[in-house]
């Protein structure tokens, strides 16, 4: 994890929990929010469109010729402050106002305070000369947007006029709520559907005069639901968003590895969906079923599929909290599932969790947009995500991130604000480039992991079997033998193994990602028994030597120097450096293993070294290692230690490759299919189609 950690550095990725990077590693799905991170995070100003007599104007682009309550609304509706010259804030605020060409200033005197009844307003000044009515508005009282509430506000009052007035704006669907319904054209649903199928995102602007009679103090008094009700509906302002560059192609690469990509944002659930069609997130042979829930007066819920860009079919289930839903015969829509997606909003959501648990999960897990969701809404959706069993990472730039980016198991911020404090991961590249890095870092990290925990623990074995063997013998190790094991052979795999680096793909198979597992379990075991049989038959092939003469020992010595220490010290000394070569895999993890160059510098050194004391060992050597001269002529016992080294390697690197790495042995290892699966699977979630009752309208 640290050499991950160091990578992902390097990377301009920086972790402040690096146990979190393994988590990466088993990534089954990932979640994006939208603006800013699917998409540019400064949103391109395309047009205006006013309401007059309740119906809309045509859309107007010169916004600089825009006068009246809808550019002061532009001019004062935002959060924006000066630093020196430069204006701080939201880069939305900023494009609508910069779009006015309105200057914005900050009262700096007495007397500018004194105009407006309060200590230090801050100010807008039009440029236009046309505007005789009004050339400066004070902005009074801001109440800040809410991610919950989908709107913000200010009070406002005209220099020279006492009358106040209120200025909102916010989601097109949360203004007209609390708008005065004769007030919002009749055509609203169908513009503001045209616009959001089209991508564009989508605010609606609206005003309110209050009291005249009020007063600076009075007014810092005044109720935020007083303020934002009864409002007076001004029109729309249209802004188009566009994909970041390295959006597509992650989204594409997270598929090919059969990673399930999911939107969660807070912009309307057409425009979410386009979107999301753009970048593939829904792929082009997907049908999108929009799901919709309504509680109606009786406490009973609604649920209504509809088929997007298709014949509209509707799927209607009365249900109360304790009824159960009626099963229905396979419709043709069902025949289609695989190519299906489910999209959802905040409200229906919220629904569905409340009377609806078990459908819940299977809409939550068959859907692939989540729109108009709360900061709490993102965080119970990845938490239901978790619950059925899937590994879950989220990606995010905003402050209504935090809770999805903190209760993921991979959380990734793009943003060095907010969301960094609560993500495990935070990207100082703006896009999502940083998440198949993030999940090639976790399987490589992942791998290495169990591979050192196994190659410590068969280290151990080996070393308890020839210790087992010497004493069966009456003899033992020597303590430069304890030396040569634990410092050289197995320091340099610990040192060396985590400096493989991640594979260049992500593959569709995925690591281990459990200790107790069929695979580890089986591989240990294998590898134990494969070098016990061997250590066994180099003892075999030690006591049919011609010259082998049998150890007498000695009671009051170790009786190291005999042939017995000798042959089995030696041929252990080779099964270590095996075991590290075979649990330190390449592909599709990790980089091969020639690729790690002190590594495999190490091991060739480590491999030649022991050749040298195998062949042709130099008496001082024989001598520091406590080993005796082995007689064999022509070298023929060694040649044969050699021979069965090799079948040694080969035997062991077919049960690691081979049978470790086979799916359908290691179900049946771990009689995976007589065990209860955790997971709720898509053809589960999308099958909620044929769970609903249909009823003919």
């Amino acid at each position: 994890m640290v050499y991950a950690q160091f990578r992902l550095k390097k990377k301009s990725i920086y972790c402040i929990s690096p146990q979190r990077i393994n988590f990466g590693g088993n990534i089954d799905v990932v979640c994006f929010d939208k603006t800013g991170t699917l998409t540019e995070d400064c949103l391109d100003l395309m047009g205006i469109q006013l309401s007059n007599d309740s119906r809309f104007d045509k859309l107007q682009t010169d916004f600089q010729s825009v006068t009246g309550l809808f550019a002061y609304c532009m001019a004062t509706c935002h959060s924006l402050s000066k630093i020196g010259s430069e204006l701080v804030g939201d880069p939305i605020d900023t494009k609508m106002f910069e779009a006015t060409g309105w200057t914005l200033e900050e009262a700096s005197t007495v007397e500018d305070a004194a105009n407006l009844d309060q200590m230090a307003p801050t100010t807008v000044k039009s440029s236009n000369t046309n505007e005789a009515d009004v050339h400066e508005i004070g902005i009074l009282r801001q109440f800040p947007f809410s991610s919950r509430l989908q709107r913000m506000s200010v009070i406002t009052r005209t220099v020279g006029n006492e009358n106040l007035v209120a200025f909102v704006k916010g989601s097109p669907e949360m203004i007209t709520s609390l708008c005065t319904q004769e007030t919002v054209p009749t055509d609203f649903k169908e513009v503001l559907s045209e616009y959001t199928k089209q991508g564009f995102r989508v605010l609606a602007l609206a005003y309110k005069p209050l009291d005249s009679s009020l007063k600076w103090h009075k007014d810092m008094q005044l109720n935020r639901d007083d303020v934002e009700s009864e409002l007076i509906f001004l029109g729309l302002m249209v802004m188009q968003n566009k994909l970041k560059q390295q959006t597509e192609p992650v989204i594409s690469e997270l598929h090919s590895a059969n990673i399930k990509t999911v939107m969660i944002t807070g912009d309307n659930i057409l425009t979410a969906i386009n979107v999301a069609q753009k970048c593939n997130l829904v792929t082009p042979y997907q049908k999108i079923y929009q799901v919709h829930a309504n509680v109606s007066g009786d406490d009973v819920a609604n649920i209504c599929l509809t088929l997007e860009h298709a014949a509209v079919e509707q799927m209607t289930s009365h249900k109360s909290k304790n009824d159960n839903v009626q099963p229905h015969s396979q419709s043709d829509e069902a025949a289609e599932l695989p190519n299906m997606c489910y999209a959802v909003d905040g409200s229906s959501f919220e629904i569905l969790r409340e009377y609806y648990p078990e459908e819940f999960k299977k809409v939550v897990v068959g859907a692939k947009v989540f729109a108009r969701m709360s900061p709490i809404q993102k965080d119970q959706c990845v938490e239901t995500l978790m619950e059925v069993g899937l590994t879950v990472g989220m990606c995010g730039d905003g402050a209504n991130d935090c809770g999805a980016l903190k209760t993921a198991h991979i959380g990734i911020s793009l943003s060095e604000a907010e969301a960094s404090v609560a993500s495990p991961f935070t990207s100082k590249t703006p896009d999502i480039s940083c998440v198949p890095e993030v999940i090639k870092e976790g399987r490589c990290a992942l791998t290495t992991s169990f591979g050192m925990f196994k190659y410590m623990a068969l280290y151990s074995m080996i070393q308890f079997v020839t210790a087992m063997m010497l004493n069966t013998f009456g003899t033992y190790f020597g303590d430069i033998h304890f030396l040569y094991i634990d410092i050289f052979l197995c320091t340099s795999v610990v040192l060396f193994m985590g400096r493989n680096k991640p594979y260049t793909r992500i593959s569709v198979q995925k690591p281990v990602k459990n200790l107790m597992s069929a695979p580890i379990i089986f591989s240990f075991t294998s590898q134990t028994v494969i070098q016990t049989i061997f250590q066994t038959i180099c003892y075999y092939i030690l006591i049919a030597q011609p010259w082998f003469v049998p150890l007498d020992p000695d009671l009051d010595s170790k009786n190291i120097l005999c042939y017995e220490t000798t042959a089995l010290v030696l041929y252990s000394f080779f099964q270590y450096v095996i075991t590290g070569y075979l649990f330190t895999p390449g592909k599709p993890f990790r980089t091969p293993i020639y690729k790690n160059k002190p590594y495999a510098i190490s091991f060739m050194l480590l491999t030649f070294f022991n050749l040298m004391m195998l062949f042709f060992p130099p008496e001082p050597f024989n001598t520091f290692f406590e080993f005796v001269e082995i007689p064999s002529p022509k070298k023929i016992f060694q040649v044969e230690l050699f021979a069965l080294l090799l079948v040694n390697v080969v035997v062991s690197t077919l049960f690691e490759r081979c049978l470790v790495t086979n799916k359908k042995l290691m179900d049946i290892v771990a009689c995976r299919c007589f065990r209860k699966k955790h997971k709720l699977s898509y053809a589960e979630a999308y099958g909620l189609l044929t769970e609903i009752k249909c009823e003919t309208t």
